[in-house]
């Protein structure tokens, strides 16, 4: 098959499969100041872990079995192993292709076969060398901020979390790549409110009562008794 053929058959294969792709990644990264971070999305999800976990109080009585009188779920916890290439991403072989379908499909007729060139070369010979960097930059200033994030998954979206590890492994075989382990955790958020309680309807009003402003007190010097 001809250089213009493969890339007719690539053109089908893949653009047939982009309306179907699930768009996976880490989107709306809020810092606690309230500023947000780039999206970081993937080029690849190799696995996903969700694990989600009920907790169920059990008590020993004096005589007998256990007895369990509470159940309440703690925060999902997600697992997911991502991938990077140091390959062009926006600007390498992918839009080039694209935009080669869109100026004619036919493959013996393409306007743009050199740049289409280059950018295959530059795929095979990993020229964009900062991809990584930057990528693993953004996930230890994810993690290291303390920002929330929405994670989408092919099951579920989860809002408001975070990331509590980053793993990499580096070998001869991933050095052009980045593998990354991420634990996230979903946080669960309650709102608390302070309400004052009249001392008349406090059961303990010298221990529980709200406190009240009395102005500025001097400290008075201590006396140490003498004993004789």
């Amino acid at each position: 098959m001809s250089f213009e053929g493969f890339v007719s058959a690539g053109l089908q294969l893949g653009l047939g499969a982009i309306p179907n792709k699930i768009v996976r990644g880490i989107y709306t990264i809020k810092k606690p100041d309230g500023t947000f971070l780039p999206d970081i999305i993937p080029d690849v999800t190799i696995e996903e872990k969700h694990h989600t976990r009920m907790e169920v109080t059990d008590h020993p009585v004096e005589q007998g079995d256990l007895v369990s009188d509470h159940a309440f779920m703690h925060p999902v916890e997600i697992t997911v192993h991502l991938g990077w290439s140091n390959s062009p991403n926006k600007t390498g072989l992918v839009n080039q292709l694209i935009s080669v379908a869109a100026l004619n499909p036919v493959a013996g007729q393409l306007m743009n076969a050199a740049n289409l060139a280059s950018g295959v070369s530059s795929m095979l010979s990993g020229s964009g060398s900062g991809q990584m960097m930057d990528v693993y930059d953004q996930l230890l200033a994810l993690q290291e901020q303390r920002a929330t994030f929405d994670l989408f998954t092919g099951l579920r979206t989860y809002e408001n979390t975070v990331c509590k590890s980053i793993e990499v492994h580096t070998d001869f075989k991933t050095a052009n790549s980045l593998m990354v382990t991420m634990i996230c955790q979903q946080l669960i958020v309650v709102k608390t409110q302070t309400v004052a309680v009249a001392k008349d309807k406090a059961s303990n009003p010298a221990a529980n009562a709200s406190s009240v402003a009395n102005g500025v007190k001097r400290l008075s010097p201590a006396v140490t008794a003498v004993t004789r």
